[in-house]
């Protein structure tokens, strides 16, 4: 994948830099738009070899991924994610990042990441979609279905008790604290309404959507047992 690029950045690298007495000054002195020639030239040469690393770390997600008859551009994606995430950002000259990335990273010096790090990525891939998400497409669906009916009906089912609750008097109404999203259930009923009710409350809570959920499991579990039969 990343031969075209070379082939483009190296033609523009050297008609940027060609060796001709007056070339180089007759490029920077004439002037598009308020921008140079040799800017110009500059930019498409950065533009190609400039995001080889980048390119070849989708490639490489992708090749693999492919060989082991898993999807590959999907494996690409992923790795180009991974791929910016281990990019360092272009520091600020009091070393706080600010809003880009260095073409130096994602060029040339990132080959060498890109190909440990795109194996390594397209490996993990193709090991979850092998053997942990390994469904049948019928399986699948009715676990899509089960999920988004769950996400419905529980949250509706948690809102209900807790305004009859609250409406009866059995548990006091929030008090107005903020409370951090990763306080843990029952700690946090109990801070947000000053009383155990509320703790118990988000205890009864629990146990409702535990037994909505149950069923769902249960039916899908024997479902996939008999997949698997099939299967075998």
């Amino acid at each position: 994948m990343a031969m075209s690029l070379i082939i483009v950045g190296s033609l523009f690298m050297i008609i940027n830099s060609f060796s001709v007495a007056g070339w180089s000054d007759w490029l920077s002195k004439t002037v598009v738009h308020g921008v140079s020639l040799a800017q110009i030239l500059a930019k498409i040469t950065n533009g190609s070899f400039g995001i080889m690393g980048l390119i070849a770390a989708f490639g490489i997600a992708w090749s693999y991924a492919n060989q082991h008859k898993t999807d590959g551009v999907s494996a690409g994606i992923i790795y180009a994610s991974v791929f910016f995430i281990l990019t360092p950002s272009i520091m600020s000259g009091d070393k706080v990042p600010v809003e880009g990335f260095p073409y130096t990273y994602l060029g040339s010096r990132g080959l060498f990441v890109a190909i440990i790090f795109g194996l390594l990525s397209a490996w993990i891939f193709q090991w979850f979609i092998t053997t942990i998400f390994k469904l049948k497409c019928q399986l699948l669906y009715h676990l899509l279905w089960l999920r988004v009916f769950q996400l419905m009906i529980a949250p509706m089912v948690n809102a209900i008790t807790t305004y009859c609750a609250m409406n009866l008097g059995l548990v006091p109404l929030c008090n107005g604290t903020v409370i951090p999203w990763t306080m843990p259930p029952i700690i946090s009923g109990f801070l947000a309404t000053g009383s155990i009710a509320g703790s118990m409350l988000q205890v009864i809570n629990i146990i409702l959507d535990i037994l909505i959920y149950l069923p769902f499991i249960v039916a899908l579990n024997k479902r996939q047992l008999i997949e698997e039969d099939k299967a075998e």
